[in-house]
């Protein structure tokens, strides 16, 4: 992602913000994550803009909400603001105000209505030893396949149908320790959606209830 210019001075009202997040902070729900954003934000003194309307919400927003138990190096949070601030001193404000779990990395200035786009997110989960062969097996399986249609409930249709091999771009086995591998898979993101962590999971043969926990967004593909 690239630096982009922005107000006299290097100002600018509306900010891109890279963090990670993990250990028990990762246990947090989307909801609440904004939460802590916008308090972070208030000790901070960086006033944030609101909607308009009988209802008016701060104009914060993370690109690519994350699971809950999911821990991840790549997250990115949108904020609009009332004053001119550069990136540097808006990250070093905040980097003062955030708990253990959250670490801020960098900051770029966006152009007032600029949005960030992505395409693909990738992702590792950690795998016992002795579980690999039968894990590998049924990825081998997974990826061999031209479809794999899942029913994933919806609120409008009651039921859809999706290929979620359709959105498995590749997976590679890495060693993780002498213990556990690591299993690593990057999945197409679009306008249209994207697989959902547990059902890629369950589709690999593992537990979205007892593995999502050992899962890591590695990386994204943010840009403008």
């Amino acid at each position: 992602m690239e630096n982009v210019k922005g107000l006299a001075g290097g100002l600018y009202n509306r900010l891109a913000f890279r963090y990670a997040i993990y250990d028990d902070l990762r246990f947090i729900s989307h909801q609440d994550t904004l939460r802590l954003f916008r308090r972070a934000f208030a000790r901070a003194d960086l006033p944030l803009r609101h909607s308009e309307g009988f209802n008016p919400h701060p104009k914060l927003s993370i690109v690519l909400p994350r699971p809950v138990g999911v821990a991840s190096d790549v997250e990115m949070l949108i904020a609009d603001l009332r004053d001119e601030h550069t990136p540097d001193d808006a990250l070093t404000r905040l980097t003062a105000t955030v708990p253990a779990g959250l670490r801020f990395d960098s900051a770029v200035g966006l152009r007032a209505g600029e949005r960030m786009r992505l395409s693909w997110a990738e992702y590792d989960v950690n795998v016992a030893t002795e579980r690999k062969p039968q894990i590998a097996e049924k990825v081998d399986a997974f990826m061999a396949r031209d479809r794999f249609e899942i029913r994933r409930p919806s609120k409008k249709r009651g039921v859809k149908t999706l290929d979620l091999r359709g959105f498995i771009a590749s997976i590679e086995w890495n060693l993780a320790t002498p213990e556990s591998a690591q299993l690593r898979w990057r999945q197409e993101v679009s306008i249209d959606g994207t697989a959902r962590i547990g059902e890629v999971l369950e589709a690999f043969g593992l537990s979205p209830r007892d593995d999502l926990h050992r899962v890591t967004r590695r990386a994204v593909d943010y840009h403008t």
